[in-house]
């Protein structure tokens, strides 16, 4: 009988039902379809009334926000959005009220610079801060009601037949995160505009007068300044503030607190402060880590490209269904800088950095229209090179080729292209890279277009990789060509036991791309994994071994494959695999009555890694599987040697489990004691789902040959001509050290037709030999009819080797 597990946290309120059992959460929908059709009517009538609701307190707040002094309000917005960000590094960390916050500054500088200011001198200081603190509070709440909103928009549309249920629901996700902001790890902020920005260096010097490493300087200036600059101001007043007491505790002790000394003391500190004290002061309580001409040092025509005055908006509050709520671009992800007093400032650290790069190629088309053709040729090839530079760090000694063409139909008047083809041991990665934008409208008014920008992204791309794929797979050999028809490299299927398929997007195109292949919309022809260049280097990060990326990769293609595993970003499919190692066959065999499985929080060590990684003095430690020592080894001396076959031997394994390897290790261990004592063969073997033959050879110790032991695992294999044998050799010296590493996948199929005959006379002996084994270690002399054959043929003995 199964043990019932008690979950560690239930909910059931007659609709929902809700059950937590450690990271896993198991949600049900036990709503009748009657019911459903009464919740989907009340939700549906109440729609107009809800949307009248926030349309009023939009109108409210811009109107409440035109009587509030900018500067304090933006000041104010800035200070609550850093205090909800102290001490965080995941997005786990926050609550919906820290996240919320962040959200509101944006907003409060949207509506700044598309609201005339009202001329409103507050005499009392006091209630303009309760003002500017009310106003925002609203804009908090406002936000809180379109989380709600979601739901009565969603019946609604499926009362009213507007858009197919599937639809809606994509809708609604894709516009909840529409609003998620942070494209990419501190780390990585500015390392995609480093290889981006100088193709365009003589444009940005003729429009802005400034160089692209000049631009780069700057925005690494404001990257601290928005984010650490505030943090080290105050520290420093801290330790400013310890050091006068510590000094003042030493002088009172010694000379009273009303000696000369302690009045030296005080004119020092607070008469004549130092530059240091003072310019910590100014960071921290006025606007100058936001000034911009002061930090970046940029020309005036690149800050005034970028920034907005009061007022000067007109498309964020017109006339569309939507004006002014937060659900539509904001200006500020359009010019991300705001001019007051004739003074710019950046407060918003996101909407600068995720944006930038699309900015300032919209700057450049509006003012030099002509430069859109060279814009996309040097972002085509930038982008490509780039995600080149990733995969050569992932596998060190890998093949790379860029801008690849083959025929179509055997004819070279036609040509079809690859951008990047990756070739590792035999590994194949067939890579295409989009460089193409995403859009800014949100799904909410804009679905059509979040769709087409999928299927050109993702679709377009798996569809690219397939005809690559079917072009390397009809032929023995597959020519790839450069664009003027030189012969560049020739592909030989046979020679790659894996391939795997590539769409790397250069913008960050949200959670979906980790599940690409659910998305109903789309229709894909291959496991291609859709993945954004910042995700791709937080995995060039993680991964200082390119056999353990292989690894991961194997379990990550097979992830697109369960249907039912739906995974919210693509670092959960890494998380998982820390927690699970091959976490896609925990949910292969999930039941009929489960729709989709999700996860969260399997990342959250991840992100606190990769966050702390900006910061070396908080030691980042990296998450990792516990892999046992001796296997580690192996691993290595694989990698070190550049051993042949190594992918598929590392993997093999790597994909035990934790319990698994450690019997793996034993076994090694046990065999390595017996073969101190003896010179004799001891080749270990396994059989089952998992089959191997091991040999060990101690240096300068008489034992098998290759070829014997080649043959004595190819004979081993026949035993079961529909399962492979993993052959591994492992040459150790006498302090049993691994010096050398060998090994291959053993199949029936592989062996020549000169050798089969020679090596089923071998197997056969072999076969006969085990079984003598068994029955002298059996307590009777015998074996079981019904037990496993101990040849290796995974059969019952009864219906194998008991004749012999």
């Amino acid at each position: 009988m199964s043990k019932t597990i008690k979950p560690d946290e239930y909910f059931n309120d007659g609709i929902f039902e809700l059950a937590r059992y450690g990271n896993q959460a198991i949600v049900k929908n036990n709503i009748s379809p009657e019911d459903f059709l009464k919740f989907q009517e009340f939700y549906a009538d109440k729609f107009v009334a809800k949307k009248t609701e926030i349309c009023d307190m939009v109108k409210r707040l811009r109107n409440d926000t035109a009587k509030c002094d900018p500067i304090m309000l933006l000041q104010y917005c800035r200070d609550m959005a850093m205090m909800a960000q102290i001490g965080k590094y995941s997005e786990f960390d926050f609550s919906e009220d820290e996240n919320i916050i962040v959200r509101v500054l944006e907003y409060m500088q949207s509506i700044l610079v598309s609201t005339n200011q009202r001329n409103c001198v507050w005499t009392d200081a006091a209630k303009h801060e309760s003002h500017m603190i009310e106003t925002v509070e609203l804009a908090k709440k406002l936000f809180v009601e379109i989380h709600h909103f979601y739901i009565y928009w969603g019946h609604f549309t499926l009362k009213n037949g507007i858009i197919e249920s599937d639809l809606v629901n994509f809708i609604i996700e894709a516009q909840a995160l529409y609003l998620v902001r942070g494209d990419r790890y501190q780390i990585f902020q500015l390392a995609p505009l480093q290889k981006l920005l100088p193709t365009h260096n003589d444009t940005l010097i003729e429009l802005f007068g400034t160089s692209a490493i000049d631009i780069l300087s700057g925005l690494e200036k404001l990257e601290y300044s928005l984010s650490q600059g505030s943090a080290d101001a105050w520290n420093g007043i801290l330790r400013s503030h310890r050091e006068f007491v510590r000094e003042s505790e030493e002088i009172e002790n010694k000379y009273g607190i009303e000696s000369a000394e302690m009045l030296d003391l005080f004119q020092r500190t607070f008469t004549k402060p130092n530059e240091q004290l003072l310019k910590n002061f100014e960071d921290a309580l006025s606007t100058a880590l936001n000034d911009v001409k002061t930090i970046t040092g940029w020309d005036c025509r690149l800050i005034q490209a970028l920034a907005l005055q009061i007022g000067e908006d007109n498309s964020f509050f017109n006339n569309s269904e939507y004006a002014g709520w937060p659900v539509v671009e904001f200006p500020t992800s359009r010019k991300p800088f705001i001019e007051i007093d004739n003074k710019v400032y950046c407060f918003n650290y996101y909407s600068l950095f995720d944006n930038f790069y699309r900015i300032i190629q919209k700057e450049i088309f509006r003012c030099k229209p002509i430069y859109v053709d060279d814009w996309s040729n040097k972002q085509a090839q930038a982008s490509e090179m780039m995600v080149e530079e990733i995969f050569c760090k992932l596998l060190p000694g890998a093949q790379t080729y860029r801008d690849n063409y083959y025929p179509v139909n055997n004819s070279l008047k036609q040509m079809n292209e690859n951008d990047l083809l990756v070739l590792f041991d035999d590994v194949l990665i067939i890579i295409e890279v989009k460089a193409g934008s995403f859009p800014l409208t949100p799904p909410i008014t804009d679905y059509s277009a979040h769709i087409n920008a999928y299927k050109s992204l993702v679709e377009k791309a798996d569809h690219q990789c397939y005809r690559t794929l079917l072009y390397i797979n009809n032929g023995v050999k597959a020519k790839f060509y450069t664009s003027d028809k030189q012969e560049k490299v020739t592909i030989c299927k046979s020679d790659f036991r894996e391939v795997y398929t590539f769409s790397v997007t250069v913008d960050n195109i949200n959670s979906f791309a980790s599940k690409a292949e659910k998305l109903s919309f789309l229709s894909l022809k291959s496991k291609t994994i859709s993945i954004s260049y910042d995700d791709l280097m937080s995995y060039a990060e993680y991964f200082d071994s390119p056999l353990y990326f292989l690894h991961f990769l194997r379990q990550r293609k097979r992830a697109t494959a369960v249907e039912k595993l739906s995974l919210q970003d693509e670092l959960d499919h890494l998380g998982l695999y820390i927690e699970y190692n091959v976490y896609p066959y925990i949910f292969e065999n999930v039941s009929d009555d489960v729709g989709r499985v999700f996860f969260t929080g399997y990342r959250e060590n991840l992100d606190n890694y990769l966050c702390k990684l900006y910061h070396p003095e908080l030691q980042a430690e990296k998450p990792l599987q516990e892999v046992p020592a001796l296997i580690k080894d192996i691993v290595r001396i694989m990698e070190v040697q550049n051993i042949p076959h190594r992918v598929l031997l590392s993997s093999f394994l790597l994909d035990f489990s934790g319990d698994e390897r450690t019997e793996l290790v034993n076994a090694i261990d046990q065999t390595l004691k017996r073969k101190l004592q003896t010179t004799r063969p001891l080749p270990l073997l396994r059989f089952g789902d998992v089959r191997y033959c091991i040999f060990i050879n101690i240096q300068n110790q008489p034992d098998m040959d290759y070829q014997a032991r080649q043959d004595y695992a190819y004979a081993t294999a026949l035993r079961n001509q529909e399962k492979s044998l993993t052959w591994i050799d492992l040459h150790v010296d006498k302090a049993l050290n691994i010096l050398e590493v060998g090994g291959r996948e053993c199949r029936a199929v592989d062996i020549k037709p000169d050798d089969f005959d020679r090596l089923q006379e071998l197997s056969a002996e072999y076969a006969k030999s085990r079984v003598e084994t068994a029955k002298r270690k059996s307590s009777n002399g015998k074996l079981g009819r019904n037990e496993y054959c101990p040849c290796g043929s995974e059969r019952k003995y009864k219906r194998c080797c008991i004749d012999l």
